[in-house]
């Protein structure tokens, strides 16, 4: 609701377990096999908001005892400004582990070097694979085991680095609000699956919301030794350019890829310093292709004209695959903005309702809602065909807008055949007594 009070973060739920494939039956590398895709992708990087990545050599860092400030953006060796390829597989594979229930590659690294895997937070079933079998994520994006089972499996897909020109960039002095590392020691009824004991597991995979790039509010007045201060960034329009290779892929690997590539309309990445502010907010699309099918690129005397390699084949695949978590594309959802206002609950709110569990959809304080519930259900009444924009969901309700202003009410399951993660913020619908229908 629009008086909510927003957690930046919120959690992707997780399953029983993680979904696996025996070594063995996994395609081995350099084979030409006649079902394994093949091919390349030029991808452009759309900033919403502005994006920092600051450059970390030791000549591009000022130090004031403890206090740093970030006096350029990272560049290449021609100069120009760039979104490293690590930071974007990073992100793309973050997405791709949501959306193919594969382990937590994230969790067991940090976690465990700081020992909350070992203390709190166990969930052994989704630790990093190993040679009993590879989820989705590490088969398509590699892995390296950490034991002495000698487990290593090479990348099928490489990120370039995504270059743009120098009149992207904006130069000053932005004292960021402090980015404070996670605390799930402390705060266990936000990052425990059940809200109260660090043995339940953890509540799932982190990510960020997106803010309404209107009401970012990034700076504070005082440069400390526990905030950073950056001169240079990318302003909210710049743009990118950079290929995904990719090698041996099966059709489903494929379809997954380019789905948590280009996010279907309304949903953005995150990249980059900040997120937890608004920052980084970036808009992949998928330019162009070539999409090669076994040895087809070798059979042919062009393989540019590979009838494969083009956007058609593209939305084909991606059609391929299950819907998304009702959760998972809350949290990528940009457009249109999240209602409710986003900030971090206070130290005292901590003090005050440390046992309170985060909401489902990364609420922490809710705007009482008796006087819009009474307004709502006298509306009832109405039969007249009415258009609307869901602006609000709350379980397996919605909360409708009409044009006119008036507030409605209706279940998610009026809409026979329509799964929950069909539905989000800003859909139109129409309402004809209780009778509701999605307009695409």
């Amino acid at each position: 609701m629009e008086g909510d009070k927003i957690n930046p973060y919120n959690f992707v739920p997780l399953k029983e377990k993680p979904d696996r494939t025996p070594w063995e039956e996994l395609p081995k590398h350099r084979r030409l096999d006649e079902n394994l895709y093949s091919g390349s992708l030029c991808l452009r990087f759309f900033a919403l908001t502005p994006l920092c990545i600051p450059s970390t050599a030791e000549k591009d860092v000022e130090k004031y005892g403890e206090k740093k400030t970030f006096t350029r953006f990272r560049y290449d060796s021609a100069e120009k400004p760039i979104l490293p390829g690590t930071s974007i597989r990073g992100m793309i594979r973050a997405i791709f582990e949501a959306l193919t229930n594969s382990c937590m590659v994230h969790f067991d690294a940090v976690y465990e070097d700081k020992k909350f895997n070992k203390k709190y937070y166990n969930k052994p079933e989704y630790k990093r694979c190993s040679t009993t079998g590879l989820c989705r994520a590490c088969s398509v994006f590699g892995t390296v085991g950490e034991d002495a089972q000698g487990l290593c499996n090479r990348s099928k897909v490489i990120f370039t680095d995504a270059v743009g020109q120098p009149s992207i960039l904006e130069r000053g002095k932005w004292i960021l609000k402090e980015l404070s590392s996670p605390k799930p020691e402390r705060h266990v009824s936000f990052y425990a699956a059940d809200g109260k004991s660090s043995s339940s597991g953890p509540r799932g995979r982190k990510l960020y919301f997106h803010h309404d790039k209107d009401k970012l509010s990034i700076e504070q007045a005082e440069h400390t030794q526990r905030n950073r201060k950056i001169c240079e960034r990318v302003k909210s329009g710049g743009t990118f350019e950079s290929t995904v290779l990719f090698q041996g892929l099966q059709e489903e690997d494929l379809a997954y890829l380019l789905c948590a590539l280009a996010l279907q309309e309304g949903l953005a990445h995150k990249i980059g310093m900040g997120k937890s502010l608004g920052l980084g907010s970036v808009k992949v699309t998928i330019q162009s292709s070539r999409i090669y099918k076994g040895p087809q690129r070798y059979k042919q005397l062009n393989a540019d004209q590979s009838p494969d390699s083009d956007l058609k084949q593209i939305e084909k695949l991606r059609e391929k695959v299950l819907p998304m978590d009702a959760i998972l594309e809350d949290l990528l959802r940009y457009h249109p903005p999240k209602q409710g206002t986003m900030a971090y609950p206070s130290w005292e709110w901590f003090r005050n309702n440390g046992d309170k569990i985060l909401g489902e959809y990364g609420e922490y304080e809710k705007k009482k809602q008796e006087i819009i519930k009474q307004e709502i259900i006298k509306h009832f009444i109405y039969n007249e065909k009415i258009t609307g924009t869901i602006y609000a969901i709350q379980g397996k309700e919605v909360f409708i807008k009409a044009e006119d202003g008036r507030l409605f009410l209706r279940s998610m399951q009026l809409v026979q055949g329509v799964k929950a993660a069909a539905f989000h913020i800003g859909l139109q619908v129409v309402l004809e007594g209780k009778k509701m229908e999605l307009l695409k």
